[in-house]
């Protein structure tokens, strides 16, 4: 079956090592994330979602609207034996597609997994701010994948990348507004492809 194929084709592209020891980018661009950031996203587990009806199919998260546990969430049935790519229900691409007997419903599992969201959070720099957001991070007891603060002049704007490892979408939502609580802290938001 196709399908059994392609998921063995990504798992053999999974141990594929570049020269540098990190895994190929074949299927590790989950996100598109700003070329400054040093360490990328994996992509996220697909093993607890669900596909009404068909059980061992290939799954992969949308690129373009990378969707964690508590949204709402539809799959697509792609060509070629690439199974199926769950995105949101409200993803600009997917709204744009019109082939809707290739959609099928798909749903969250049970299983409290982790899933890479980037960030970005803006703030007026000073000392220890980045210490205070990741202090705020840690003690929701939430994981940092990632992050990367771009080089700054003193007393500009600091812009901080950050990728949490969030369970789901509530506790996305919490951390974001402890963070915006952060003093000198201007913005934060999810970052979007």
């Amino acid at each position: 079956m196709q399908f059994i194929k392609a998921e063995e084709k990504r798992k053999q592209a999974d141990k594929t090592q570049d020269e540098e020891g990190q895994t190929s980018s074949v299927h590790n661009d989950f996100l598109q994330l700003p070329p400054s950031w040093s360490a990328a996203a994996p992509p996220a587990d697909t093993r607890e979602i669900t596909v009404q009806g068909v059980s061992g199919l290939l799954k992969n998260i949308a690129k373009c609207c990378a969707p964690v546990p508590g949204e709402p969430i539809i799959g697509f049935v792609t060509k070629l034996g690439g199974g199926v790519t769950i995105h949101r229900r409200d993803c600009q691409q997917l709204l744009k597609i019109s082939k809707s007997e290739r959609l099928i419903d798909v749903h969250w599992g049970t299983e409290a997994k982790t899933y890479p969201v980037p960030i970005k959070v803006t703030a007026i720099d000073r000392e220890g701010l980045l210490k205070d957001v990741a202090g705020v991070i840690s003690n929701e007891k939430i994981s940092m994948s990632g992050v990367n603060v771009p080089d700054i002049k003193k007393g500009d704007l600091a812009v901080i990348y950050a990728t949490l490892q969030v369970t789901h979408l509530q506790q996305l939502n919490r951390i974001l507004q402890k963070i915006a609580s952060v003093s000198h802290v201007l913005d934060v938001h999810r970052v979007r492809t």
